[in-house]
């Protein structure tokens, strides 16, 4: 990749090495390298799988204390409690780069309480009296429970490590940390999601429930919204209701019904607040104790590292009524609960094979609003071999100016078994769901290559379906989606150790794609991104914890991964809280009332300009054309809308056009751009190749970029052309005449240089345009 700049060493803030790690901080981006020697290494791992036995009786005894004190509660006051806590801990909370660790905790609470009253019998006794601070002492266990497991991966890490000496086992620890991450998707996208999803499934849900797929998205969106800003809502008006001078006398009717919304479980009552049919409220929920296997005589029994009853079921029977007080448990395990409920009563075959042509068509859906124009073909087919006796599928392909993208839709269910009690099955999940799908498209690619002149794909039946002409792909993206969301490590798919990956497939969540159909509003923009998130793949200390990371990196810096041309191959680099002006955009996209900003990268005006006049042209090579200027850095994006601004005005003063000539080493854009614009002699066709062509020649360059920009009256670009050319392909006799030219137009800027300021120095950018000092060019004698 080239830039107009080569990048510089960056500025470190911060630095510490304690002769364990060494740690560089430039801004949000930190270096972390391990400089133990042997001897420090083993010190530290003794010290900490001496640590593992107390760490599992800690644990033990900690769940032993807090369920005994849980089975002696009124469940519907405990998990109101609980909920409440959760939403103080997160007032003020814009971005999950704000959560420290204590919030983090917090959020906890609820899902582990509710998972503990459905595995237990209760002991609560209507008459005893109400003690808010065993409450607070419950929730506080709860917080050590979260925070001593924490630091029992660590211990288990290395017991493991130092057992099977398996090098992967780092990356397994990291996965059971991110077992504890909540919070698939923004909240403005869970709609879209679960429509998405559910749609396919209207039918089924007719004949069970009796309702449709739209009537439980509406009732999830609801509870969703009781659950996130219902209370804060009620709490508003109930103020409202005290402050208002329009009023002699408070309704008090409405008091009362603000105080039962705040303070009891009023909005957290599933039927009530859904208006869903009981049956599908009771298919979704435990009863109190009614779980059975959450504790047993067998280790870890109750500890929160596998999954927990009510991210099986989300809801909780009391008393005949039906409840939910957990938000991220509802919005991330929604789906698959309303599978696992469905198939109670119907085929889960069926449900799995609509639930496979669901995911690709939509999938398909979200990549035509990225790429309107572009040509999507689902459920494709190719020959195994040299016949078509056996044939592949491909999910989806789609084909955008001269772009063509491989697409790998995986709708299978991630299984969530622990590396704890079953290593391998651990390990199996990830690879069914990345390292599976990045083969499929592999073997498309494969197909591709292999083929000298049109790519054909079938039908089902070998009925050929369409084609395409090889010629006419320029390049080639590979792509895995999965339903279920692995941001974790599919945002960095490429670096996990036990993944055998080939190809350089982007692998990402439909959440995450959903999330980039609704930011991106051109498709050029998002192709540009595509070519920086590839070129993310093939960075091996590059890794990202979450797949919005590589988006908020582009914002941030535009081609990310040449951040770390300059990092050491063995330090682990950490870019932290480049999301945090996108959480802030999309988590205020759910009130009505709110009209954000949406981050962008910082560009001039003009060039917004040029890649949309791009974008609405006919020319073929427009992702090319418009990714090649989009690869300028922020000081040469400034720096070429100002030149088009500065020589449009010479022109009209000299009628004639003026060319602009950007030259530089191997890590520079080259380009010529020739401005059209009216009342003014320009070039011929012919004329501006031969400039360009002499340009290249004299600076002696391997390639230079033409760029024919027609501007109207008010300086807005409605016409662009591009093309590249190459010093391999100018006939060897024409060369000296190229040559020829190029060394007198070199000539006559350096004199009129000469004539405006005078003597130029030796170590001068030389005025013709080469790119190299006076000294090493026109200043030779």
């Amino acid at each position: 990749m080239r830039r107009k700049k080569r990048n510089k060493k960056a500025r470190i803030d911060e630095y510490y090495n304690d002769g364990i790690v060494e740690l560089l901080r430039s801004g949000n981006v930190t270096s972390i390298k391990n400089v133990m020697d042997d001897s420090q290494a083993a010190f530290i791992m003794d010290a900490i799988i001496d640590n593992y036995d107390e760490t599992v009786k800690r644990i033990d005894d900690i769940v032993k204390e807090v369920r005994l004190l849980i089975i002696r509660q009124d469940p519907l006051r405990l998990l109101k409690f609980c909920q409440q806590q959760f939403l103080m801990s997160n007032l003020g909370i814009t971005s999950e780069h704000q959560l420290t660790h204590d919030r983090i905790l917090s959020s906890r609470i609820t899902e582990y309480v509710q998972s503990v009253i459905v595995s237990s019998e209760s002991q609560y006794e209507k008459n005893e009296e109400y003690s808010e601070t065993e409450l607070f002492h419950i929730a506080n266990l709860v917080e050590e429970l979260y925070a001593n497991i924490n630091i029992f991966y660590t211990t288990w890490g290395a017991s493991k490590f130092r057992e099977c000496n398996d090098e992967h086992v780092d990356q397994l620890v990291e996965s059971l940390l991110m077992f504890n991450v909540r919070g698939n998707r923004y909240s403005i996208m869970e709609e879209k999601y679960h429509r998405l999803l559910l749609g396919p499934h209207n039918e089924t849900f007719q004949e069970v429930y009796g309702i449709t797929s739209d009537d439980i998205v509406n009732g999830l969106s609801a509870m969703l919204y009781n659950l996130s800003q219902g209370t804060f809502d009620a709490a508003n008006a109930l103020a409202g209701q005290f402050e208002s001078s329009e009023k002699e006398v408070a309704d008090e009717k409405q008091i009362a019904e603000l105080f039962l919304e705040i303070f009891s479980a009023k909005l957290n009552d599933v039927i009530e607040t859904t208006g869903l049919p009981e049956n599908f409220a009771k298919d979704l929920s435990y009863g109190v104790g009614e779980y059975k296997k959450f504790f047993n005589d067998e280790q870890f029994s109750g500890w929160p590292i596998l999954n927990l009853p009510i991210h099986r079921r989300p809801f909780i029977e009391i008393e005949g009524g039906y409840y939910c007080f957990d938000y991220y448990s509802l919005a991330d395990n929604f789906y698959r609960a309303v599978q696992h409920a469905i198939t109670l009563h119907s085929d889960a075959e069926v449900w799995k094979e609509k639930q496979k042509l669901a995911s690709e068509k939509s999938v398909g859906e979200i990549f035509h609003k990225l790429l309107p124009d572009a040509e999507i073909y689902i459920e494709n087919y190719y020959p195994a071999g040299n016949t078509l006796k056996r044939m592949y599928e491909n999910d989806l392909l789609i084909l955008y100016s001269r772009i063509l993208l491989i697409v790998e839709v995986k709708a299978g269910a991630f299984t969530y078994t622990s590396p704890l009690t079953d290593y391998e099955s651990h390990i199996k999940s990830y690879k069914n769901l990345i390292e599976s799908a990045a083969h499929q498209c592999e073997r498309v690619g494969k197909y591709i290559d292999k083929e000298t002149d049109t790519i054909i794909f079938y039908d089902e039946n070998r009925n050929e379906k369409f084609k395409v002409k090889k010629e006419d792909v320029d390049k080639v993206f590979k792509m895995s989606v999965t339903v279920d969301n692995i941001n974790a490590f599919a945002a960095r798919a490429e670096k996990i150790g036990f993944l055998n990956l080939e190809s350089k497939a982007i692998c990402l969540g439909m959440d995450d794609l959903i999330t980039y159909g609704e930011y991106f509003e051109s498709p050029l923009f998002f192709m540009h991104f595509l070519k920086q998130r590839e070129n993310a793949t093939m960075v091996p200390n590059l890794q990202m914890f979450d797949e919005l990371d590589h988006l908020g990196m582009y914002i941030n810096y535009n081609c990310y991964p040449m951040l770390l041309n300059d990092v050491e191959k063995d330090s682990r680099v950490f870019f932290d809280g480049f999301r945090e002006d996108l959480d802030s955009y999309f988590g205020q996209l759910i009130h009505p009332h709110k009209s954000p900003a949406k981050p962008k990268q910082d560009m001039p005006e003009l060039l917004e300009d040029i890649i949309t006049c791009i974008e609405k042209s006919d020319i073929p090579n427009k992702v090319w054309l418009s990714s090649y200027i989009l690869d300028l850095d922020s000081e040469a994006r400034l720096g070429l809308c100002e030149q088009i601004k500065l020589v449009s005005r010479k022109q009209k003063q000299k009628s004639k056009m003026l060319p602009i000539i950007a030259s530089g080493d191997e890590f520079s854009l080259r380009y010529c751009v020739y401005l059209l614009q009216d009342e003014i002699d320009v070039f011929s066709e012919d004329e501006r190749e031969e400039h360009l062509l002499s340009v290249l020649v004299h600076n002696e360059e391997s390639d230079r970029v033409r760029i024919d920009l027609t501007i109207d009256e008010n300086g807005i670009p409605v016409r662009i052309f591009g093309k590249e050319y190459y010093r391999e392909d100018i006939p060897s006799d024409r060369v000296g005449y190229y040559l020829e030219i190029g060394k007198k137009n070199a000539d006559i800027r350096v004199a009129i240089h000469k004539q405006k300021h005078g003597k130029i120095g030796r170590n001068e950018l030389c005025p013709c345009g080469s790119g190299k000092k006076y000294k090493k060019c026109c200043g030779i004698i």
